[in-house]
Formats: structure tokens, sequence, C-alpha cells
């Protein structure tokens, strides 16, 4: 996401395992900071580009830009799938957090699948519509709620995948970097003799090389 706010724009990586990892283009926002609780439309703005890739290991599947003004999540995601995936869809993300960090991230979208309850998908939409389904996300809502609120009474749970931070970085990957100098960057580098670092910019963690490692 490129935004006008204070963040600038940033870029997340959702696998379908429900690993995320993700990086702000700014780190530091002493306005939407200091705020109790921490709410992301002041950090992201009036207006943003969003682009979206989905990909399967060595393939990209689809690849799409959507301007989004303003750049709710929400609206983002539902923009997604109802306008660039062609599935009926509504969605409801709600995230809470404070200036010791993230308190909890909760997310539901509603399908419409090809042969289904036109009259239940409605039912549901009202639901996300009246703020039903945002009021049960910022509290910790069992299943059984939601089989209420959509007056579902066969809804089930057919799989769980709960979402953690989780970074794919790697000493073997952050060496595999030194590939991208020129052989005289590296000859520099190794004869200054001075150790050098590789920092993830997706979690800050830091590889130190020594000299005679970059490049080797």
């Amino acid at each position: 996401m490129a935004v006008d706010g204070p963040v600038g724009g940033l870029i997340v990586e959702a696998t379908h395992a429900g690993h995320l990892r993700g990086y702000t283009n700014r780190k530091i926002l002493d306005g939407p900071d200091s705020l109790t609780p921490i709410r992301s439309d002041a950090a992201l703005g009036k207006t943003g580009t969003i682009h979206i890739t989905r990909t399967v290991p060595g393939r990209i599947l689809n690849q799409e830009s959507l301007r989004c003004d303003p750049p709710a999540l929400n609206f983002v995601v539902a923009r997604h799938f109802n306008h660039s995936q062609q599935i009926p869809a509504a969605v409801e993300i709600q995230v809470r957090a404070d200036a010791s960090g993230l308190i909890s991230a909760r997310g539901l979208v509603t399908e419409r699948m090809p042969d289904s309850d036109s009259n239940a998908f409605l039912r549901a939409l009202e639901c996300f519509h009246r703020g039903d389904v945002r009021d049960r996300l910022q509290t910790t809502a069992a299943l059984e709620e939601f089989r209420t609120i959509f007056s579902l009474a066969d809804l089930e749970t057919t799989e769980s995948r709960p979402l953690q931070f989780h970074c794919r970085c790697s000493r073997e990957r952050a060496r595999a970097s030194f590939a991208a100098l020129s052989k005289d960057d590296l000859v520099e580098i190794r004869s200054a003799g001075g150790t050098q670092h590789v920092t993830c910019h997706l979690c800050g963690q830091d590889y130190v090389f020594r000299p005679d490692e970059a490049g080797a």
C-alpha cells in the first residue's frame, strides 16, 4: 500500500498457513502512536493505492492495483473480492493496539458461493452493515455467536488456522544478498576488514558477517 497518511505505506505478506510478516515505510509516528487506542485510519490517511499479488511457490496467480479512498483495510479487502475476484463478499477486520503493542487482530470474510442460499447471504450482509460482526470481533466471540446472528443453524468450523508472526529470513538468505554487489564492491569490503551487517526489513533480525564471508 502507498498512502498519503503519516505511515507512507506498507508491505504485508500472508501465507496459507497463517504466517504474517510486514513493515511500514515509516517506523515512528509521534501523532498516531500517542493515541489510545491506536487507530489505523489516522496512520493510513485519506487516499491510497494498493497492489495485491497472489502466488503459489514459483508462480504468480494474479496481480492487481486498486485506488482506494480512503485506504481502509475492510474496504480494500472487500473490493478485492467483489470486483477483482468477482465473488460477492463482506469483510470486517478489527485490530486493537495501544502504546505497548498489538492486543488482538481478528477478521471475518463472508462469501456467497455458487448455488448458495441468496437470502442467507443477504442476512449475513445485514449483520455486517449493522455492525454486529464488528462488535463481536472486538471481543472473543465464539462460533456459536455468529451462528446466532447470521441465523444459520448449520454453521460449522471446518478448519482453524491461528495467525502468527513468522519471518522467512535466515543467515543463508542474508549471506546470499552479497551476490547483488559488484566484484569491486566485494573486494573493497574484504579489504576494509570490518564486519558487515545485513538487517531484515520485515522482522529486524540483524545478521553479522566477517569480511571474508562477504561473497565467499
